[in-house]
């Protein structure tokens, strides 16, 4: 009887350690190049910004995460997704740009 307590208790202590490794987030770069829209007289860098909007946090419908300018009429927009029971399934996302 002494046994089956030892046992049970390892196994509760086991049980009560053994934790799932946390979600990682995973990094995803996106870029936008504003070039063609720049030359047309459509999107003035020094006035306008462009990024994203989406349906996956961090990324919203309501709000743009706005684009870093890399130098030439391209943007990048890094987010960080979390891993969830989404994950794997397609991203729905927009480039917006906000005058």
């Amino acid at each position: 009887m002494r046994q089956c307590i030892a046992v049970f208790f390892a196994l509760l202590f086991i049980a009560n350690t053994t934790v799932a490794a946390p979600l990682e987030a995973r990094a995803v770069r996106f870029e936008i190049d504003m070039r063609a829209e720049i030359a047309a007289k459509k999107f003035d860098p020094l006035r306008d910004k462009v990024g994203m909007r989406g349906a996956a946090l961090p990324l919203s419908w309501d709000v743009t995460t706005v684009g870093q300018a890399l130098g030439d009429g391209r943007f990048a927009v890094e987010v960080q997704f979390d891993r969830s029971s989404d994950a794997g399934q397609p991203l729905q996302y927009k480039f917006k740009v906000d005058k």
